[in-house]
């Protein structure tokens, strides 16, 4: 009877040495598997924050293009009335500047 009861013994310790050898493995691939998804998840988020970073870039570089050509314009625009004006216009011009600095400055 005692050898029968310390043979269960030995069985039961190791069926509890399998089972926590095979929880061990199933463990280790559980973490395995957890690790492999969450290294996906991270490359999908980092592909879709560079495609956000890529269309902001876009963005700001079209918007600033559009700015850019506003600005040349005006410029453009600026520069023909200045060039198209007569020198009489230019030599009239010149002469009131000249009397207001004049003036505000007293007689220098």
């Amino acid at each position: 009877m005692a050898k029968e009861s310390f043979d269960k013994i030995i069985e039961a310790e190791k069926d509890a040495e399998a089972m926590i050898k095979n929880t061990n493995e199933k463990s280790k691939e559980l973490i395995k598997q957890a690790k492999e998804e969450a290294e996906k998840k991270y490359n999908i988020v980092l592909e879709n924050a560079n495609i956000k970073r890529k269309e902001i870039l876009l963005k700001s570089e079209n918007n600033a293009k559009e700015v850019l050509k506003k600005t040349t314009s005006k410029s453009e625009e600026e520069i023909s009335k200045i060039k198209s004006l007569s020198t009489d216009s230019l030599n009239s011009l010149t002469k009131k500047l000249v009397e207001r600095i004049v003036n505000f400055n007293g007689n220098s």
